[in-house]
């Protein structure tokens, strides 16, 4: 039997060095599967009776921030270590480079370093869902004059670009500040779900002048818009941002206190009949000062 000498070298099994991974899971190899190094003679040869030599994962070249490099060390067996739980966490980017150093005191292989190829870290599960622009100038029955804009993002805080979690669909409801109560305006429909392209749900796409404009229609006042998204893993992403309701367009008048039983003629009415603009909900206009009303 032809046995292979003192472990000298590393080399990554198959020539399969790391390849693109995502944030958070398992770092893969260029074929899609676990990191495998082996330790090798000075000949070249397969050291297929090491089970001593452990490999260690780092970090050489970081393309954005590291949180976390998990499942660093792997013990090889029968001179082969596989990496089924290395994960690294951090700033999606082009650049990552990982070494492999071994150890094992009194061989040759001991502190050699193996440099994987450079790779791209792409973004993980949703985790966030982020309000990078906040829906404005409410008025019932108006759309907003500023759509809101929504972004899925990683626990990282890396803006999901591809795979499932980057065309979920974004919900929108309504609801009262607590402690108030009442009625809650109605949302329109036709706009309540919006999937997202590339990570971003922009509201504003959609024209603004038509009924598939986001609006709230109802009693003036401030209220919590709740947005929502179910990822992947079926987990529920929200997050909120409060409206000020403000009166639509004026359609009518409405007598503000009463009014004398009787008029004589050529004498100023008293009380002076009073009347203020409303919305088609009733709101009145206050902001109105242009139009006129006539008895």
């Amino acid at each position: 039997e032809i046995r292979a000498s003192a472990p000298a070298t590393l080399r990554f099994v198959d020539s399969e060095t790391v390849g693109n991974s995502i944030s958070g899971l398992g770092i893969k190899n260029t074929a899609g599967n676990d990191v495998r190094v082996e330790v090798l003679d000075a000949n070249g040869y397969l050291v297929n009776w090491d089970n001593a030599t452990t490999i260690t994962a780092s970090v050489k070249t970081a393309a954005g921030v590291v949180t976390a490099l998990t499942g660093r060390t792997e013990t090889v067996v029968n001179g082969v270590a596989t990496f089924d739980a290395l994960r690294l966490t951090g700033a999606a980017a082009s650049g990552y480079v990982l070494s492999f150093t071994a150890s094992n005191a009194g061989e040759p292989v001991n502190a050699q370093v193996l440099d994987g190829a450079a790779f791209a870290l792409m973004p993980g599960s949703a985790t966030q869902l982020i309000v990078s622009q906040a829906a404005a100038g409410a008025r019932s029955g108006l759309p907003f004059t500023t759509m809101p804009e929504l972004q899925i993002r990683d626990a990282e805080g890396n803006l999901i670009t591809s795979g499932p979690d980057a065309a979920l669909t974004v919900s929108v409801s309504v609801e009262l500040l607590p402690p108030a109560t009442g009625s809650i305006p109605g949302l329109s429909t036709t706009n309540v779900n919006l999937a997202a392209a590339a990570g971003e749900a922009t509201f504003a796409k959609l024209d603004a002048q038509s009924a598939n404009a986001l609006m709230l229609t109802g009693p003036v006042g401030n209220y919590r818009l709740v947005y929502a998204v179910t990822n992947s893993r079926g987990n529920v992403l929200t997050t909120t941002q409060v409206v000020a309701l403000a009166p639509g367009n004026p359609v009518g008048v409405r007598q503000v206190g009463t009014s004398a039983a009787a008029f004589q003629l050529g004498k100023t009415f008293s009380p002076a009949p009073s009347f203020e603009l409303i919305d088609a909900e009733g709101n009145r206009v206050a902001a109105d000062s242009v139009s006129k009303v006539k008895l």
